[in-house]
């Protein structure tokens, strides 16, 4: 609903709406191999556009290739995704020393999951995702985001979930002009209450809200010496 890779639309043929296609690409060993050539020590991001366990990950596995090629080597590749799946790769996170694995969330309760993130996995799945990641040695963090004001229980995951991963990681939701009004009418219709709330946010630039937040993670996290960070601190 709330996805900022909307705009890749435009670099397609097609009239399907958001959500609707799926584009798989398609490349060989040799590709492999010149991108780990290239990329070699570099740092890596999977994925900063859409998800790389996406539900057809289980069946096409291009993501398993492409981690197939950079195992054993000293790419500093971090990996952010909303899918349990990513616990199929264990094997080959185990050998990539300068890896990062995070998980994301936007909830903890499940029907708005379904409506914030229908094809991610379930938010239980997800915590039991990142516990065993940890317990397997795999350096990880959970990443709170986007935070919707007020909605998002972002204190509870800093009082419950800190220790759950190596780090825990804070941003808010930025709400770009392309959908900032299909965002304030799902609010309306849903949170009315909190309209006036996103209203002061978005379209009058009131910050005050965000610097609370980050006061009040500060003071829960530090008090628990856990290792974080927050995206939207001035």
């Amino acid at each position: 609903m709330y996805c900022y890779a909307e705009f890749m639309r435009k670099f397609r043929s097609g009239d399907e709406r958001w959500g609707e296609f799926l584009d798989i690409k398609e490349f060989d060993e040799s590709s492999l191999e010149k991108f780990i050539r290239n990329y070699k020590g570099e740092r890596v991001f999977m994925s900063s556009v859409t998800d790389c366990y996406n539900p057809f990950e289980a069946k096409f596995k291009k993501t398993r290739k492409v981690l197939e090629a950079l195992a054993n080597s000293d790419v500093k590749l971090q990996i952010l995704t909303k899918s349990s799946l990513v616990l199929r790769d264990i094997d080959l996170f185990k050998t990539m020393p300068n890896l990062r694995v995070g998980l994301s969330f936007s909830t903890l309760d499940e029907n708005l999951r379904a409506v914030f993130e229908p094809r991610a996995s379930k938010v239980n799945e997800r915590l039991n995702a990142l516990r065993s990641l940890k317990e397997q040695g795999v350096k990880t963090f959970l990443f709170v985001a986007p935070i919707f004001p007020a909605i998002t229980p972002a204190l509870k995951f800093a009082q419950n979930y800190g220790d759950l991963a190596d780090e825990i990681a804070f941003d808010r939701l930025n709400l770009y002009p392309a959908f900032k009004d299909k965002i304030l009418s799902f609010i309306g219709r849903n949170f009315p209450h909190l309209l006036s709330l996103y209203k002061q946010i978005y379209l009058f630039n009131d910050n005050s809200y965000w610097h609370e937040l980050a006061a009040n993670l500060d003071e829960i996290l530090s008090s628990k010496r856990a290792n974080y960070k927050i995206f939207f601190k001035d």
